[in-house]
């Protein structure tokens, strides 16, 4: 980097232009190693980046302040404040990972209402959780990153998810909202959960109650991810690597992780078969 005089202002702003750019190459190279979901995150960096130009955007970072009592609750029609993804308002929940060095580690970040400023009973609700991690086996890292959501559970908090449509729907108590529950104690609790799985070391939420619009566009990027997922899991569960016949041939075309995940698992069913004989 050229030496420049701080005291100089105009050299002073071309020094700032210039680490700016270094910085963005710099963050280009890393989206180029992360491997599975290259593009669906880049996708979503990109939307974030749209997201903080909203006033009601904000960020804040998980620590014990933000811890909420564990508790499975099922709160009933008449006991529920607010409603956060029914279908009709807006949904979408999608678990993505990639390179530790790219994921903002402990990072909440909300652009919408809270809860205690819903205006609506029903808001829409988009939650991305981006996990940070290193791992031997991308099939067991998924399904143990699934369980490490699913066993988030709060007081005053109850959800269902359906993953094959990539939807959450949320209750919020009455109760619990007068207490003081807020949607960064639930991003708390999923990103302590999920840094509890073997191999993440880094972990980030990114919610979204604006508009509908907004998930919707978080949406369909999140099919990407999941038509990935889909594929990745039918290698792992059925062990069949004939490519003219699959169904997810158009994903492995474009996605050069899962083609390297499928000459591993071809090799490891070669492997025992050599074994076998």
């Amino acid at each position: 980097m050229p030496q420049l005089n701080p005291q100089d202002s105009r050299q002073g702003n071309v020094r700032a232009i210039f680490e700016a750019r270094l910085v963005e190459n710099v963050r280009d190279r890393r989206v180029a190693k992360l491997g599975v979901f290259d593009d669906v995150l880049n996708q979503i960096f990109a939307i974030k980046e749209e997201l903080k130009r909203y006033p009601d955007f904000r960020v804040s970072k998980s620590g014990p302040e933000l811890f909420w009592e564990e508790e499975s609750t099922l709160i009933l029609e008449e006991e529920t404040a607010v409603e956060l993804g029914d279908p009709r308002a807006g949904s979408l929940m999608t678990l993505l990972w990639g390179d530790p060095s790219l994921i903002e580690d402990g990072t909440i970040a909300l652009a919408g209402p809270d809860l205690s400023e819903c205006t609506q009973r029903k808001i829409p609700f988009g939650l991305v959780i981006l996990a940070g991690a290193q791992f031997p086996d991308e099939y067991e890292f998924f399904r143990n990153l699934k369980d490490a959501f699913y066993a988030v559970k709060l007081k005053g908090f109850m959800a269902r998810m359906l993953p094959s449509r990539n939807t959450i729907w949320c209750r919020v108590s009455k109760d619990a909202i007068l207490q003081g529950f807020t949607l960064f104690h639930l991003g708390n609790a999923v990103i302590d959960s999920i840094k509890k799985v073997p191999g993440v070391s880094a972990a980030q939420v990114i919610m979204v109650t604006s508009t509908k619009e907004q998930v919707e566009k978080l949406k369909t990027v999140a099919e990407g991810a999941k038509r990935i997922v889909d594929a990745m899991v039918k290698m792992y569960s059925e062990l069949n690597f004939d490519c003219e016949s699959c169904d997810y041939r158009d994903v492995c075309e474009t996605v050069n992780e899962l083609k390297r995940i499928r000459d591993r698992l071809r090799k490891k069913v070669g492997d025992r078969q050599e074994d076998r004989r």
